[in-house]
């Protein structure tokens, strides 16, 4: 289990990240249907960052929540970097993935 100080930071690093790819979100849904390869790229760092966040939780290995939350972000950021999607989908899979990392942010103020 991590002390109160490690988990209010990785609380707060998941909670600015995800409110960073809402940000980002809002800014894709304006387009309509391609997106324009530099939101394309703060998005998949974001979630690069957001894997970063996870990663370093001390029990990513073990809580299936951080596990199958890293696997998205991997996916995700792959899908991002290789396949540039098309706007609609590409909102469909990062809000999936903002709802995940929305509820470790509940899960862990929860553990705090």
């Amino acid at each position: 289990m991590f002390d109160t100080a490690r988990q209010l930071h990785f609380t707060r690093s998941l909670e600015h990240f995800c409110s960073r790819l809402d940000e980002l979100l809002n800014n894709a849904r304006l387009h309509q249907a391609q997106l324009p390869p530099e939101l394309i790229d703060e998005i998949a760092f974001t979630t690069g960052e957001l894997m970063l966040v996870l990663t370093n939780h001390p029990s990513h290995q073990e809580e299936a929540s951080v596990k199958e939350a890293l696997s998205h972000a991997r996916s995700l950021r792959e899908h991002l970097r290789v396949d540039r999607p098309q706007n609609d989908q590409l909102t469909k899979d990062c809000d999936n993935f903002r709802h995940e990392i929305a509820q470790l942010v509940v899960d862990s103020k929860k553990a705090a």
